[in-house]
């Protein structure tokens, strides 16, 4: 009886006097992130701009519910990086590499790498941006991760041309600010300097201490002249203090690795008559998958063809090149997703089972496997250019898949579709691109704006904008043929193959006014509403009928399926709901 009384008392005083956890402000709800996030002024003044809306109207339009989704996703996203109880390391300032978070429980790696500290440095200068956090909050993390920057140990040259530039090494035990890999790799040097500049162009004053760190890091020691082309990077021997090529050169354009070519353009550091040759080198044929003809990635990931451009404004400089070639890939995605009978879509390298692989799809000149691993990250990336495909893939994948969406940190890093299981890992390069992604949606591209306006990237643009991979006759055939492709499928049977095509054409011919006429356009849509509601009678049924034979997993499948095309349809959300309950109780 004691017990029970002194059991009351307590919930009684936790009820009376709440705790405050550490790092959140009490006068929010839990989904919102650390005491420094101002929330207030992150809704009314950044987001006013984009609304289409004004201030006084009742309803949002969808285009504002596209916002205020990602919104709220990106708050919280930030988590990962201001909060010492999950991403953040008080002491260095820095990030752990990942952590995992399950049932309350916080595991977190004990090491960064020099690309999380470039995303780190680009987040903060957005956050604050965006009136997410104040000016003298962000300088004073900046300065933070440059004072321990100078503290890591890192390669100098000690002779030559290059004499005196430094380069710092992959990983960081974050304890003792050494590496154990020594390894200097060329694209994660590049992440480091994309991030540094991004906080010089947001905190000028800071320009003395943030230039030397970017102006040591040359990227002629990676330029093979006689091949025109980067380096992979070198292993250092800490015991002779020298270097060793580590024998590989990147050789394609759509890859993460041409920011690596973007930078040395930017900084001058790749001689100006090799320019065209070095890109020239980066080309490779042209791949075709379903009628959609793209400039392949090696893997054909989301991140390959999508991470550069959160920096470097590829879709409005290069509309018949990169930019063009990023909505091309993720079409494609979202077609192998549709054949493989995967509810959602978004093939990326990130965690799975066994702890981190490559996936991929039919964009890449040698595929990564597609094993029903579907990334959030991808659909960040493809914001810009997909943005109602993209949003609409996040709300199934959060709303959809238990524990694949947590409002104290985001989404974790994959889920897999033939499991409907979460892998409650968070990584901070992943966190990152979804954060960056996010920002540049809801704030007009600010991140990519700070990045073009800065003395690299304003000599970088020209380059870039005479990328072309397309024609506008290109462009008008392939439409042409992806309409007669998707006219195929659809008189077979196969409406959501044909529903994915015909989007395609209708978006290629609205965004570059082809001029082409949609013919039997009404006639096919009638066909696909047909076929479709015969689909969805049939899940339903599948799903009722296994919910009463107590086959739970299945109906769990069966009704994923469903709401993933009609979020709406009857009463399913409740059923999936039950479902979850009954399953995960």
């Amino acid at each position: 009886m004691e017990k029970e009384i002194l059991l009351f008392l307590l919930i009684l005083i936790f009820l009376i006097f709440p705790i405050k956890a550490k790092g959140f402000r009490a006068d929010l709800p839990r989904e919102y992130p650390h005491e420094h996030i101002q929330v207030d002024h992150f809704h009314l003044g950044g987001l006013r701009g984009k609304f289409s809306t004004s201030e006084s109207s009742a309803e949002p339009t969808q285009t504002d519910q596209f916002y205020l989704t990602v919104q709220k996703y990106i708050l919280a996203t930030i988590n990962y990086f201001i909060n010492p109880e999950l991403g953040l390391d008080e002491r260095t300032g820095l990030v752990h590499n990942y952590i995992t978070k399950k049932n309350g429980y916080v595991t977190k790696a004990g090491y960064t790498s020099i690309t999380d500290i470039g995303l780190q440095l680009a987040i903060i200068s957005g956050t604050y941006l965006s009136g997410m956090i104040s000016q003298e909050y962000a300088r004073e993390m900046i300065e933070k991760i440059i004072a321990t920057l100078n503290k890591m140990e890192y390669y100098e040259v000690p002779d030559g041309s290059l004499q005196g530039c430094r380069y710092y090494f992959n990983y960081y035990d974050l304890k003792t600010l050494t590496s154990h890999d020594k390894f200097i790799s060329s694209i994660d040097n590049a992440c480091l300097v994309t991030g540094l500049i991004i906080a010089r162009e947001t905190f000028p004053e800071l320009e003395n201490k943030i230039n030397p760190l970017v102006e040591k890091i040359n990227f002629k020691l990676f330029y093979n002249p006689r091949r025109d082309l980067f380096r992979v990077g070198f292993f250092y021997n800490p015991e002779t203090k020298t270097i060793i090529d580590a024998g590989s050169l990147y050789q394609i354009m759509n890859s993460e690795t041409r920011m690596i070519t973007y930078l040395a353009i930017g900084k001058g550091e790749i001689p100006q008559e090799k320019i065209k040759a070095h890109l020239d080198k980066l080309r490779i044929e042209q791949k075709e998958y379903k009628g959609i003809r793209v400039e392949p990635s090696f893997g054909g990931s989301a991140f390959e063809h999508g991470m550069p451009a959160l920096f470097v404004d590829e879709i409005k400089l290069s509309p018949q090149g990169l930019g063009i070639n990023l909505k091309k890939a993720f079409y494609i995605q979202i077609l192998q997703a549709k054949e493989r009978n995967y509810p959602v879509w978004g093939e990326s390298p990130s965690v799975d089972e066994n702890g981190y692989d490559t996936f991929g799809s039919p964009s890449g000149i040698e595929p990564y496997a597609s094993r029903g691993v579907i990334t959030p990250h991808a659909s960040f990336l493809a914001l810009e250019v997909i943005p109602q495909k993209a949003v609409e893939n996040l709300y199934n994948i959060a709303s959809l898949y238990s524990g694949a969406y947590d409002p104290e940190i985001g989404f974790a890093d994959a889920i897999n579709v033939n499991e409907n299981k979460a892998l409650y890992k968070y990584l901070a390069l992943d966190q990152g691109m979804c954060f960056l992604a996010g920002l540049n949606f809801v704030f007009n591209g600010i991140i990519k704006n700070l990045f073009m306006q800065s003395q690299e990237g304003r000599k970088l643009a020209k380059v870039i904008s005479e990328l072309k991979f397309f024609t506008i006759d290109d462009l008008i055939k392939e439409t042409e043929n992806c309409y007669r492709l998707a006219k195929e499928y659809i008189d077979s049977g196969n409406w959501q193959m044909g529903e994915v095509l015909i989007d395609y054409a209708l978006d290629l011919a609205h965004s570059y006014s082809l001029g082409i006429d949609f013919l039997d356009l009404n006639l096919y849509r009638k066909k696909i509403d047909e076929l479709k509601q015969n689909y969805l009678v049939s899940l339903y049924q599948q799903a009722q009928s296994e919910i009463e034979s107590g086959k739970l997993r299945e109906a769990e499948t069966t009704l994923i399926h469903l709401l993933a095309i009609d979020r709406n349809y009857l009463d399913a959300l409740q059923k999936l709901e039950y479902v979850h309950i009954q399953i995960y109780k």
